[in-house]
């Protein structure tokens, strides 16, 4: 762990580069406010670079399979349906209505892999990962958004209290509305430990 930096040793990424394919792309990149149409070719080598190397350097890449159901192109973020501590994963339930089925997946493939979940958020509560930032080992900061609210962020804050985790919240500015919202990570980069 030199100078506080701790090496990746494990992930999980999707095996279809744009979930929906080409067609999916052709389909929605506009509604999802990309500039150009991706292409599906191109992102699925990228993929492939992007494993290899990972794997190059001796992180153990777990590979989603692929999910005929997810068609929506905005699946392929493998980070927002899901937050992992050291002490587990807590599922997460997604804000953006055509995107709830993917913690479900997600939950399936990690007890499959035998990764334990400390918890689960519920009910009216809704958290995505987007919104979610390591300050240190102790303290995450969460986004309040248009799709992580207060009760979301109420589930994990006694979640992680359980393991000694604290939470900060931060309420993000409302930018263009919540057809193009901006996450927490969205808002801030992590330049040093």
């Amino acid at each position: 762990k030199p100078n506080g930096v701790v090496f990746l040793s494990a992930l999980t990424v999707r095996r279809d580069a744009i979930c929906g394919g080409q067609r999916a792309a052709s389909e929605q990149w506009r509604a999802l406010g990309f500039v150009d149409e991706p292409d599906y070719a191109e992102a699925a080598r990228e993929c492939a670079a992007l494993v290899a190397c990972l794997q190059a350097h001796g992180v153990e890449v777990l590979q989603l399979p692929p999910a005929p159901d997810l068609t929506n192109m905005d699946s392929l973020y493998v980070y927002d349906p899901v937050f992992m501590t050291s002490s587990g994963a807590i599922i997460l339930r997604m804000g953006k209505e055509k995107r709830r089925g993917e913690p479900a997946a997600l939950k399936q493939f990690l007890v499959d892999n035998k990764v334990p979940i400390l918890g689960e958020i519920t009910g009216d509560g809704t958290l995505e990962g987007g919104d979610i930032c390591w300050l240190d080992s102790k303290t995450v900061a969460v986004g309040l958004t248009y799709r992580s609210n207060i009760e979301g962020v109420s589930q994990v804050t006694k979640i992680l209290s359980g393991v000694g985790i604290s939470v900060f919240p931060v309420q993000l500015p409302h930018y263009k509305g919540s057809a193009d919202l901006l996450h927490l990570l969205s808002c801030i980069s992590i330049l040093a430990p």
